[in-house]
């Protein structure tokens, strides 16, 4: 590891945020927003408690993922230090060469009955957390959202 990197690391430690960029708080005509604590009380704030967010035609979900679990699950709720929310999943397959990633995109399409092509992994490649975008999923946001209220709901 080089000094800058490690010095990096330090300061991102010390300022106490998180090393993954802050997703945009745009709104659009779609009624897309951002992520837990922003926009509280203009109608965004019980999507950004759930872990998604309609973004266009698609969803996007953030995720928190447990590689090399004894089972493959999806459900309950992991808050960080900033109050967003992330759905928790956990996928058997070991965290190298995006084993563990695809995993997950597997097991997200299964659950959701969704090609699995159509589930797209936005940020996180190498980090626990992730946001995924489900292609074409607002055409479909009343049954997938139930889903992934379920799943979030789930302890």
């Amino acid at each position: 590891m080089t000094g800058c990197l490690k010095n990096r690391e330090r300061a991102i430690f010390q300022r106490g945020t998180s090393p993954l960029p802050r997703p945009t708080t745009r709104q659009d005509d779609t009624g897309s927003g951002g992520w837990a604590g922003e926009r509280a009380g203009t109608g965004f704030l019980k999507q950004s408690l759930t872990g998604w967010r309609r973004d266009g035609d698609d969803l996007i979900l953030a995720v928190r993922l447990t590689p090399g679990a004894t089972r493959e699950d999806v459900g309950g709720r992991w808050i960080d230090e900033h109050g967003a929310h992330w759905l928790s999943a956990r996928v058997r397959a070991v965290p190298e060469k995006g084993k563990a990633n695809a995993a997950l995109i597997a097991l997200l399409a299964k659950r959701l009955d969704w090609p699995r092509g159509a589930i797209l992994l936005e940020s996180g490649d190498t980090n626990r957390l992730k946001r995924l975008r489900i292609q074409g999923g607002a055409q479909a946001l009343d049954r997938l959202t139930a889903i992934i209220e379920t799943w979030i709901d789930a302890t």
